[in-house]
């Protein structure tokens, strides 16, 4: 089990959420699946460099499926 992915959402992806989606998939632990942010920008950045679909709400987001 040590070396299952988890997949996660995320709220909050720009500014200190784009370090912390940087060092998160540094460690190879977690596949971001989607992931929510009031800035477009900061969605557009984590979709490029994550590969997470935006969403556009946090209802959304849990509701994502495999999260």
């Amino acid at each position: 089990m040590a070396d299952e992915v988890l997949k996660i959402g995320m709220v909050g992806v720009g500014g200190f959420g784009r370090h912390r989606r940087r060092t998160m998939r540094g460690t190879g632990l977690f596949k971001m699946l989607a992931a929510y942010d009031l800035n477009p920008e900061a969605l557009a950045n984590a979709q490029a460099e994550d590969g997470a679909a935006p969403v556009a709400s946090y209802e959304d987001l849990l509701a994502f499926p495999g999260i």
